[in-house]
């Protein structure tokens, strides 16, 4: 059997703190995805309206910092509205992208990590 571990939020607090994975907050995270190049792991965190990252390789402390996302759950083009799930795309040529189910904008959205 293996061990659960958290690395990043509480079941006691919800919120949209960054900082060390142990006082970070989330507001009901959904989809993730695995950066290998980065060696992140992002995360929509959906009533938060943000997409947001963990650095995997601070092991002890799992940094989370918000990605994407204003927080102000408005939508439209350049902002996020209940992002819901989450890929990757590992392009040679240019670069790479985080696409983005967003739910309640009933739109696809796109990261370019490359450009960020």
């Amino acid at each position: 059997k293996g061990v659960v571990t958290t690395i990043a939020g509480s079941h006691v607090l919800s919120g949209s703190s960054d900082g060390p994975g142990s006082s970070a907050s989330f507001m009901l995270p959904h989809g993730i995805a695995l950066d290998k190049q980065r060696n992140k792991l992002y995360v929509s965190d959906v009533q938060n309206c943000k997409i947001r990252s963990i650095d995997l390789s601070s092991c002890s402390s799992f940094a989370v910092s918000t990605l994407a996302g204003s927080g102000s759950c408005s939508g439209g083009p350049n902002d996020l509205k209940y992002p819901f799930a989450l890929t990757m795309d590992h392009d040679k040529t240019n670069g790479t992208y985080v696409y983005i189910t967003d739910r309640d904008d009933d739109s696809l959205k796109r990261i370019d990590l490359y450009t960020n």
